[in-house]
């Protein structure tokens, strides 16, 4: 179980040094402002209608329901 938790570290270290550096060089090459709107979900010149953010709040459920299924799982199993 050691072993998982080390491998652990290193993979979500490397996916959040990967999402800053896809972060930076999204806003360098496209000059856009992006924290923001990752943080809030609203970007300035998005026009979502309402039907459009209600059919998304299923999806949402399901997919955490799937990740959690999926870590207790894990944890469970190994």
């Amino acid at each position: 179980m050691t072993r998982i938790h080390g491998w652990g570290q290193w993979i979500v270290g490397s996916l959040v040094a990967l999402h800053l550096f896809a972060i930076a060089v999204h806003s360098e090459v496209f000059n856009e402002r992006i924290i923001g709107p990752m943080i809030t979900g609203r970007s300035r010149d998005a026009t979502a209608d309402e039907g459009d953010v209600n059919q998304r709040v299923p999806l949402a459920l399901g997919l955490a329901a799937a990740v959690a299924v999926t870590v207790w799982w894990v944890v469970t199993k190994l």
